[in-house]
């Protein structure tokens, strides 16, 4: 009975959820406390929801925060713009997870900086450049997504190996399919750079998870 009302929430705002949720409860439909658990959840959500636009909104105050990789500017300058790049598509995903309804789509200035970024040869700013297509390739707006899978595919098939980068995505707690096909279909060039036997660790304990796509990136590098 509760599992089939609970099903009428989806699609629903979440104050609308809090309303059929207390209503719920009073007229004694759904057990009292599992209603005043589920409140609390969503108010949380809604909180953090909040924290992250007002965040957003704070970043995009900073109208110069790109301009250091516009123009002739210090190293440092462009690493600072580097980082602030890589925390605002960090806010953005991180408040598309959070709502759904959030559009995630990259400013003018946002997009412009990320071309920039992906031009600029990665041994300049390997981890600035790391961190920043660690957020693009699970970024939840497909044309950005595909810009970073291309760019890293490019990487790769220059033999641009940053064994430190894909050590740091392979800790992450969600890994993409399509860098598991990156891993497997490069394995051989991951092998030639000692690569290979750095990451196998961790790729086996993706696999050990049950990750199909790790379970089948292992047996290339057995």
């Amino acid at each position: 009975m509760e599992q089939n009302l609970l099903k009428n929430l989806a699609g629903k705002t979440a104050d609308e959820k809090i309303l059929l949720l207390t209503a719920w409860a009073e007229s004694g439909l759904i057990d009292a406390d599992m209603a005043g658990e589920m409140t609390a959840k969503i108010e949380q959500r809604q909180n953090q929801k909040q924290r992250q636009l007002q965040q957003i909104k704070e970043f995009e105050k900073d109208v110069h925060a790109f301009d250091a990789l516009f123009k002739t500017s210090t190293s440092v300058a462009k690493e600072m713009a580097l980082e602030k790049l890589q925390q605002i598509l960090r806010l953005k995903r991180k408040a598309y997870l959070t709502d759904r309804y959030f559009n995630a789509e990259l400013s003018p200035a946002e997009r412009k900086a990320l071309n920039i970024t992906l031009l600029v040869p990665p041994e300049l700013y390997p981890i600035q450049i790391g961190d920043i297509l660690i957020e693009v390739l699970k970024y939840p707006v497909k044309p950005v997504k595909m810009q970073g899978n291309a760019y890293l595919d490019k990487l790769l098939e220059e033999g641009v190996i940053d064994i430190s980068f894909w050590i740091r995505l392979l800790n992450r707690k969600y890994v993409a399919k399509r860098q598991w096909q990156q891993l497997i279909k490069y394995a051989d060039r991951f092998k030639i750079y000692a690569g290979g036997a750095i990451i196998t660790p961790y790729i086996k304990e993706w696999a050990e998870r049950g990750d199909p796509g790790a379970v089948e990136t292992l047996k290339a590098y057995q």
